[in-house]
């Protein structure tokens, strides 16, 4: 890795973008900007985790997700937005690394917006680092905690190493969310800088003058986009210069339970294509706006979702647009403008309807009004999407959400595992609880449709996995798991151990030894068992053990196929 110091970069950076750089950075004097700007370097783990990554030549993926500073407003060209030039960052320093660069910036919106598109827009890449912007398109306005905590519990569960940082930019005229981002933050352990917190002096004293570092009141120049970057690779280089020097990823703190609430961690957005009327009287999808489109005053709408907060968002545009009634459930309707002054055409409006109350099915209605806004010549409209927050709490693993569990929804959460075209929610389908979904969270699913495992609430409770790897096949074998040290209670149902065999090419048997000690069978048939593959799961009665890894297996009887002893075995045991 070649180290890049933030000063030295920053400047260069500056100099190519052919920027005048203030007289802070001329003078040397940058590092009181830096320093300023550190809100709280968190924990640095999941950047180190991502870090040993890229050090070992794996790809890295860099996102962003903000407003329209994040995508790219004030710089003059993409590679001089402050996210390209974080990515650009990784790749000097870790060059053995491909990097790719996601930017999820989305103009005039915040984080309750984010909320909704974050699985389409974001944790689809993969991210390995996101970086969250939204401190003044959210405003100084306390009810942005919770969906930024809803964005952050969505991006921290999603992966067990993806990388969260905060960054709090700032306008010359208005306030903005960070205190109230900042104690998100804090309570997850992000690394947080501020703009805001790093230029306010030098504006003040005069050192630095708007003009130099921003292309209007809201939006940094190529400059403005330089010093944000450079806040953000300060902590960055903090945390390279303490990697070790072994590869092991370093131990991840689990996502601790919510400050204020998870309504918005389990949210879901449902673009035009897919939303299909329960009523319509004169309204049609229009392919190409990707929209649901009505232009005759009186036609109505109305859809269905399902959750505790529901928002209907729209594209508005200044051109023949009109207005809109939506009304939830029947409540008091909110009035939808369609028209704008400003020539954009990616122009979003999330509209929030009141609290919803139980996160059940409710009833979106949309009705054209014949009046229009004093600018707009006609009555367009143009819905784009509905989404909604606080959705229940399905059973876990019942992927298909039908109230039951078979043999459907495993395989909707393995076709989800291995990365079909199906994302399947984690407080549905992380059945074991490891923050991502995967091939072992299908099985676990598997085992409670045949009711070889308990009908559980994600997460699971604690369980004894057993994992095989075997240098040859196996015909029969018998393990001995200890788990006593683990002060654990294996469950029962009617007297039968709530354990399941995750190999179909075998039956299996499980027979407690003793007090803390199990013995697991398995016999093929003339088939084969190899590895490493696990092979059976277990359910604690609830109980929490005291000490999860102290679980030791020995082999009391294995065969090969031809009947022989063999060797190479191994076989582990831990508490998932």
């Amino acid at each position: 890795m070649g180290r890049v110091s933030t000063k030295g970069w920053l400047v260069a950076i500056a100099l190519i973008a052919g920027a005048n750089i203030p007289c802070t950075v001329r003078a040397g004097n940058d590092e009181s900007l830096v320093a300023r700007s550190l809100v709280s370097a968190g924990d640095p783990a999941r950047l180190r985790a991502t870090m040993l990554k890229a050090r070992r030549g794996e790809p890295i993926t860099v996102a962003t997700i903000g407003g329209s500073i994040t995508a790219g407003g004030g710089a003059t060209a993409p590679g001089r937005i402050y996210g390209r030039l974080v990515a650009d960052w990784w790749e000097q320093a870790f060059p053995e690394s491909p990097v790719t660069f996601v930017n999820a910036g989305v103009g005039a919106t915040g984080t309750h917006y984010a909320v909704l598109r974050a699985e389409r827009d974001l944790l689809s890449h993969e991210p390995d680092l996101v970086i969250i912007e939204f401190a003044i398109n959210d405003g100084d306005h306390v009810w942005s905690r919770y969906p930024m905590e809803g964005l952050v519990r969505q991006i921290l569960r999603h992966d067990e190493h993806v990388a969260v940082m905060m960054l709090f930019m700032m306008r010359i005229d208005t306030g903005s969310a960070q205190a109230w981002h900042a104690e998100v933050g804090t309570h997850y352990g992000i690394p947080m800088v501020s703009y805001a917190d790093a230029f306010k002096p030098a504006l003040e004293q005069g050192d630095v003058q708007w003009e130099q570092i921003a292309a209007d009141d809201a939006h940094p120049n190529d400059v403005g986009h330089a010093y944000a970057a450079s806040f953000l690779v300060s902590v960055l280089d903090d945390v390279a210069a303490g990697l070790p020097a072994h590869d092991i990823f370093p131990e991840v703190s689990p996502v601790p339970p919510p400050l204020f609430t998870d309504t918005y961690e389990r949210t879901s957005l449902h673009d035009a294509a897919n939303l299909v009327p329960v009523a319509n009287d004169g309204w049609w999808y229009d392919a190409q706006a990707a929209a649901w489109v009505s232009d005759q005053p009186g036609s109505s709408v109305e859809f269905e979702i399902e959750g505790s907060v529901v928002s209907v968002v729209q594209q508005a545009l200044r051109g023949p647009m009109g207005m809109v009634s939506a009304s939830l459930d029947g409540g008091t309707p909110i009035l939808l403008d369609g028209w704008i002054s400003q020539n954009w055409s990616k122009f979003f409006r999330v509209e929030i309807f009141p609290w919803a109350g139980d996160a059940v099915v409710h009833k979106v209605r949309l009705e054209l009004l014949p009046q229009i806004n004093p600018g707009s010549t006609g009555h367009g409209f143009r819905l784009k999407s509905i989404g909604a927050a606080g959705h229940p709490v399905r059973d876990c693993a019942d992927a298909i959400d039908d109230d039951v569990l078979t043999a459907g929804d495993a395989l909707l959460i393995l076709a989800s595992a291995v990365g079909r075209d199906v994302r399947c929610p984690p407080w549905v389908c992380d059945v074991d609880g490891n923050l991502t979904v995967a091939a072992t969270d299908a099985l676990a699913a598997l085992s409670a449709a045949v009711a070889l495992a308990p009908a559980m609430a994600c997460h699971a409770p604690d369980g004894l996995m057993i994992e095989l790897e075997s240098t040859q096949a196996l015909a029969t074998a018998t393990f001995r798991v200890d788990y006593a040290a683990t002060m654990g209670t294996l469950a029962q149902k009617d007297g039968v151990l709530l354990c399941a065999g995750l190999n179909a090419d075998a039956s299996f048997a499980f027979l407690e030894a003793g007090a803390g000690t199990l013995d697991v069978t398995f016999t093929t048939d003339g088939r084969s068992i190899g590895g490493p593959a696990f092979l059976a799961w277990c359910a604690f009665d609830g109980t929490t053990p005291v000490a999860a890894n102290d679980v030791t297996v020995q082999v009391v009887d294995a065969k090969t196929v031809d009947g022989m002893i063999p060797w190479g075995v191994r076989i582990a045991a831990t508490i998932w």
